[in-house]
């Protein structure tokens, strides 16, 4: 039986709130920005130190609205509160990454050789964009979606490749989710054609229903994004030249490119944790409880990287609680971590589709109610209870007023 507020796998260790302790974040990203805003705003006058390590050489930016750094071409846009650095009491490292943790001295080790010891560590390495293996994929012209350095990375080989080639450039896009959606509405930005290529039966498999899916695939497509679903990407060959040529479907079709975009889902980020023997769930992330404790009374994880009731939340919402959570603990509180469903949300599209709970109807008894209207392209479904009184789940696509 685990004891509220630790980690099934750790002892029940209580900590006293800080007294000149040093905390260390490992990983720069929204979650570890959070945990010190938030660490700042609780204990304005607290006596302690943190040292917060960023792989990126960027400072911790919103990865959420990734998609808008087109639209300005500028990170520094996207920055995150960069007051919460001026507290003497917080360092910031960027562009330096942590190679291992030691346990038994209570010490971080970073790229560049620096020791960097700590009291209290937390954990918001984040995830990884993971992508199938397919022959080819380590063409010049293949990219991933997930930071800033991709995004400018794929901006300038899309002007490269205008250039070179002399016509517009053909992108295609390799999962159909909200991020390979986004990625293709930001090809077009570019001036780029975009296909996206989905291996489940409609886009946004894993949040809208099939009516949803497929009112969202007309909507996408209206605005000149060609989608095949049900289909994925088999291999990839070169061009002439060397770079990205075709990529070749699981039905045996071929589409010409210039560049490809995985979005094809995160993993959670836990090697750090794997290599330093911390408790990790079977299907990945580093075992915490509702304290988000490891398995180590010392460590703490929070974000993409955690995994709490043997799940790893893939939303900015959990992370920002769980962040939350340890600050409170830190500070001598009993606030626990529980995981709720905060819905979906698409975004830099230009196309409306929001999603949240139940949208299945998998509940025992539950109640949908549909409105359909193909003319306007719109698509609304409620699922309710047996006997109407809660709202378990709903769909909104071409019109998300009552999201």
């Amino acid at each position: 039986m685990s004891i509220p507020g630790h980690s099934p796998l750790a002892p029940a260790v209580e900590r006293a709130p800080l007294a000149d302790e040093r905390i260390v974040v490992i990983g720069g990203g929204m979650t570890g920005h959070r945990f010190a805003a938030r660490l700042r705003a609780q204990d304005p006058q607290g006596i302690w130190s943190l040292t917060v390590l960023g792989e990126e050489t960027q400072q911790p930016y919103d990865r959420v609205h990734l998609s808008n750094w087109f639209s300005s071409r500028s990170a520094e846009l996207l920055r995150l509160d960069t007051s919460v650095w001026d507290d003497p009491r917080i360092t910031l490292v960027t562009g330096d990454k942590v190679e291992s943790i030691d346990r038994a001295a209570l010490t971080v080790t970073t790229a560049s050789g620096a020791v960097i010891p700590y009291d209290r560590l937390v954990m918001a390495t984040g995830s990884w964009a993971w992508a199938p293996r397919a022959e080819g994929r380590e063409l010049p012209g293949v990219f991933s979606y997930r930071t800033v350095e991709d995004v400018e990375r794929i901006a300038e080989w899309v002007a490269l490749r205008e250039r070179t080639l002399g016509r517009q450039v053909r992108g295609v896009v390799v999962g159909g989710g909200v991020l390979g959606l986004e990625a293709a509405a930001a090809l077009q930005d570019l001036g780029a054609a975009a296909t996206v290529v989905e291996f489940a039966d409609r886009v946004m498999a894993v949040q809208l229903d099939q009516g949803g899916g497929e009112m969202l695939r007309l909507l996408v497509q209206d605005k000149g994004i060609d989608v095949r679903t049900g289909v994925g990407a088999s291999r990839f060959q070169p061009s002439a030249d060397g770079q990205i040529g075709s990529a070749v479907l699981s039905d045996d079709s071929t589409l010409d490119v210039d560049i490809v975009i995985f979005s094809t889902g995160i993993r959670p980020r836990d090697r750090l944790a794997r290599e330093a023997g911390l408790a990790i769930a079977e299907r990945g992330g580093v075992v915490v409880g509702d304290s988000c404790q490891t398995s180590d009374p010392a460590i703490w994880a929070v974000g993409e990287c955690a995994s709490f009731n043997d799940s790893c939340a893939g939303l900015i919402a959990p992370g920002n609680d769980m962040a939350d959570v340890v600050v409170d603990r830190f500070l001598g509180g009993t606030r626990v971590h529980e995981r709720k469903d905060d819905g979906t949300k698409l975004k830099g599209v230009g196309v409306d589709a929001a999603a949240f709970g139940d949208v299945n109807a998998l509940s025992p008894g539950a109640l949908e109610v549909s409105f359909v209207d193909p003319v306007n392209r719109r698509y609304r479904k409620l699922v309710m209870s047996d006997d109407a009184k809660v709202l378990l789940g709903g769909v909104f696509v071409g019109d998300i007023e009552l999201y």
